[in-house]
């Protein structure tokens, strides 16, 4: 598996990650941040379409290849 795959399936988890999962679990997991509800969906989000655009940036750069 190519490093920018790995790379943006990890963005994808982490945004997952905030994105998904109750405000309480971010505070008590010691990476809130001291942020809102609000701002860790919008992390989360961010953290998704970043992970989406180099997921496909990697496939697209691999299919020009052959």
């Amino acid at each position: 598996m190519d490093g920018k795959k790995v790379l943006g399936v990890i963005l994808i988890l982490v945004g997952l990650f905030y994105a998904l999962v109750p405000h309480e679990t971010h505070v008590s997991s010691g990476v809130g941040f001291g942020a809102e509800h609000t701002v860790h969906v919008g992390l989360g989000v961010v953290l998704i379409i970043i992970g989406l655009v180099i997921g496909y940036m990697s496939m697209k750069k691999k299919k020009g290849k052959k």
